[in-house]
């Protein structure tokens, strides 16, 4: 389940070199963002279709939030080629090059 993917992008990301939390709500994330501030939330596509202002609710917490949208498909992919790809987009949105 979703637990699982959660604790697996959060060690790959802290394992990249990025601070990592992880929550299993919006709700949570809009008062995680608002306590930490964090550059980037990454959202499931799940969590897109069915709320699909949250990007700009995180934008409405802090204009420098990005955010990065998993696609659809991100479950089924390879466990180690989803990471990768993730991380790509994260050094992104964040003009940073991350060594994989």
């Amino acid at each position: 389940g979703w637990a699982v993917v959660r604790a697996y992008l959060r060690d790959a990301v802290q394992r990249a070199g990025y601070e990592a939390m992880s929550c299993a709500s919006l709700h949570d994330a809009r008062v995680l963002a608002r306590a930490i501030g964090p550059r980037v939330v990454i959202v499931s596509a799940n969590a897109v279709s069915n709320y699909p202002r949250c990007a700009a609710e995180f934008a409405e917490i802090n204009p420098q939030i990005r955010t990065v949208n998993l696609p659809p498909e991100f479950t089924a992919q390879d466990a180690g080629d989803a990471a990768a790809l993730l991380l790509l987009e994260l050094a992104a949105v964040q003009n940073v090059h991350p060594v994989v």
